[in-house]
C-alpha cells in the first residue's frame, strides 16, 4: 500500500499508522517531496511536530523516572512536586504503583 492512497478501511489505517517507525516517515517524507515538491513544507512542519512530541514524551519519561527515585529514597510527596512539577496525584499515583 502507498502511504499517501486514499484509505479503504479508516480503522484499519488508523491502526496501520500507528505502527508507523521512524524509517517509514522518512520515506513518507521523501515521496511527499519527489511527488509533490509544494508540499515539502508543510511535511517538514509535520516532522518538527513528532519531534517536539517524542521530546516532550522523553521528558515526561524522565520527570516519571525522577519520582520514583525520590520515593525510593523517602522524599516527602510534596517535595516531589514542588521539584518535578508534576500535580501531587501524579506522584501518589507513580508512590502506589511502586509499592504493589
Amino acid at each position: 500500500m502507498g502511504y499517501l492512497q486514499e484509505p479503504k478501511h479508516k480503522e484499519t489505517e488508523i491502526e496501520y499508522h500507528k505502527t508507523l517507525t521512524k524509517t517509514d516517515l522518512e520515506r513518507i517524507i521523501k515521496e511527499v517531496t519527489t511527488t509533490h515538491p509544494e508540499g515539502s513544507e508543510a511535511v517538514m512542519t509535520i516532522a518538527e511536530m513528532l519531534k517536539a512530541e517524542g521530546r516532550e514524551e522523553g521528558r515526561g519519561e524522565g520527570k516519571l523516572e525522577v519520582v520514583k527515585n525520590a520515593v525510593r529514597e523517602g522524599i516527602e510527596p510534596a517535595l516531589i512536586v514542588k521539584l518535578t512539577g508534576l500535580s501531587k496525584k501524579e506522584v501518589e499515583k507513580v508512590a502506589r504503583e511502586m509499592a504493589n
